[in-house]
């Protein structure tokens, strides 16, 4: 602005300055300061627009993730407000769901599911990492654990379902009355947990809120070990118990059958989870002093009967309502016990309960149809129930209905339950359900727990066997490329020499033959066994495979793609002759 300018009195060394240059600097100082506002009143009005334009975003995001992370439950959606340009800058952002698994927190968007990824040195594709979610008697109660229990009968077509879902490559469903558990393989761990939930959500009936605080998830070592675990009656109710071996069987029976949902992962881990579970039984006392959950309730009962009904549990009538698979070994330790005789077996087909008889010669039994039940019970004094019934068979209500002059002991090991939670509040009635046998383990844990070391030790043993075997599946392409090689050589040397050794005879042409397979197999043992080695880092694995293509100049393209995916070629005819 001239006037204030041709006010000041300029200092010295600008008054000897030449009046043009002085006009001129002034001019191009104005200049600059009028852009310098310019500039500055922009750049305010871009952050004030950028301000306001993402506030809303934001507190919407704050107000997703805050009760997130304070109760871990919640499932929120939030969409950012942005203008055109910022917009398709942020194309993966404009929604996005919070979710927690375990207190970790995934942003799930529009995106396309993950490619399965492939060995940078061999071109093969790689196998998905294990994943285990579900819940059991240590995350939730039987109220929720009956919501997504499924009969032995649908694991194979629930798992199909699953493997269905194009982020599953291989599936596998565990349900007992302690724990509901999906096994599944997957590359893309985001979009195969967000599937999964809407598969339980569906299941169970149940939202998010009520879910997702009772469910646990594993993946890669956790989930391998977890099944170990399991297998090996670690993880159970009662520490060291049998009955989840036999249950972890048909699991991988259903899943490796010509219609199951297993891969070469998911059978190979369950393959070793049997072998695990085995070995720890027999090398380790995990199994001394452990009982069933038939058992536990049947000892639970033989504890309470004298406090609950006011009789000695030999004096005590038994009725039990079911003739399954956790009825025969209900049976099998009332008949070790003083258990009163005859056990009164209540069901509804006539098939199982003569069966379970004869299973059981030196057990009287008095077998009762599903008509018969109520006067059964009016007479028992200890009625067990074991059935796969989805309804409870007997409740408040029903008990009502039959009144009776006499206490009674309800003992419930079924799951769905059979006896409804309000049985409990019918004058002279006590109602024990499956979590309610923990008292009765709780008393063995402390005797078993030297034998649980020992078994965590074996179990990390079979775990590295496993990790190896996986490591393996991207060395075997790598082998077989390194063996063909090696024959390739030699085949060739032999057609070379083919004028110096046709006047051998057939011996000698044979011991040729014996001599140079020798030499390959003896110089390529050396590197085969070096890939074979497992590594505790996967990185080291590839630098392998890489260094040894390098030094015997594999080809990847080479592979079979056949061999390679674990599916199996077709046999070569007879007469078709073999190419080298």
């Amino acid at each position: 602005r001239r006037g204030p300018l041709q006010a000041l009195e300029a200092p010295s060394c600008i008054q000897n300055t030449h009046p043009s240059l002085l006009s001129k600097a002034f001019c191009i100082m104005s200049i600059s300061a009028r852009k310098m506002r310019t500039t500055a009143v922009l750049l305010v009005a871009f952050g004030a627009t950028l301000y306001v334009s993402t506030t809303s975003s934001r507190q919407q995001l704050r107000a997703a993730v805050a009760p997130t992370f304070r109760t871990g439950v919640r499932t929120s959606n939030f969409a950012p407000h942005c203008n055109r340009l910022r917009r398709r800058m942020l194309p993966r952002s404009r929604v996005a769901e919070v979710t927690t698994f375990e207190g970790v927190t995934e942003f799930l968007g529009g995106r396309q599911p993950l490619q399965a990824p492939k060995c940078p040195v061999t071109g093969i594709t790689l196998p998905g990492n294990v994943h285990v979610v579900g819940l059991s008697h240590h995350t939730a109660d039987v109220s929720i654990r009956e919501k997504l229990a499924i009969p032995e009968a649908e694991w194979k077509a629930e798992a199909a379902r699953l493997k269905s879902f194009p982020s599953i490559d291989e599936a596998g469903i565990l349900s007992t009355c302690n724990r509901f558990e999906v096994y599944y393989v997957s590359h893309d761990t985001e979009i195969a947990n967000k599937e999964l939930m809407h598969f339980l959500k569906t299941k169970s009936g149940l939202d998010s809120d009520m879910l997702m605080p009772n469910l646990f998830f594993h993946d890669g070592y956790d989930a391998i070990n977890h099944v170990l675990r399991v297998s090996s009656g670690l993880d159970s109710l009662v520490v060291g118990e049998g009955q989840i071996l036999s249950q972890v069987k048909n699991c991988a029976a259903h899943g490796s059958d010509q219609e199951g949902s297993f891969g070469k992962v998911l059978g190979k881990l369950f393959n070793v989870a049997v072998t695990t579970g085995k070995r720890v039984r027999s090398e380790t006392g995990i199994s001394k002093g452990a009982v069933s959950v038939s058992s536990a309730a049947a000892q639970l009962s033989e504890i309470k009967a004298r406090e609950d009904l006011g009789v000695a549990f030999e004096d005590a009538k038994i009725a039990i309502v079911g003739a399954g698979e956790m009825t025969r070994l209900l049976v099998t330790h009332l008949a070790s016990t003083k258990a009163k005789q005859p056990l009164h077996i209540i069901n509804r087909g006539r098939e199982r309960m003569e069966k379970l008889q004869d299973m059981f010669p030196d057990v009287k039994m008095s077998l009762h149809g599903l008509d018969e039940m109520w006067d059964e019970i009016d007479q028992a004094d200890i009625v067990f129930t074991s059935t796969f019934s989805k309804d409870p068979l007997i409740d408040k209500k029903s008990l009502e209905a039959h009144p009776r002059d006499k206490k009674l002991m309800l003992v419930d090991i079924s799951v769905p339950v059979n006896v409804g939670y309000d049985a409990k509040e019918v004058d002279g009635v006590a109602a024990y359900h499956v979590d309610d046998l923990k008292q009765v383990i709780d008393a063995n844990k402390e005797k078993r727990m030297a034998a649980v070391l020992e078994a965590e030790l074996l179990i990390q043993t079979e775990i590295k066997d496993f990790e190896g075997w996986k490591q393996s599946l991207r060395c075997i392409p790598a082998i077989k490329m390194l063996r063909e090689k090696g024959e390739s050589i030699r085949q060739k040397e032999l057609s070379n020499a083919q004028n110096i050794l046709k006047g051998l005879s057939q011996k000698e042409k044979d011991t040729v033959e014996r001599v140079t397979k020798g030499i390959i197999n003896k110089l390529l043992h050396g590197p085969m066994s070096h890939l074979r080695d497992p590594e505790d880092v996967m990185d080291r694995v590839e630098f392998k495979l890489e260094t040894v293509q390098k030094m015997f100049q594999l080809d990847p393209d080479t592979i079979d793609p056949m061999e390679s995916s674990g599916k199996k070629k077709k046999k070569r005819s007879k007469n078709q002759p073999a190419v080298v």
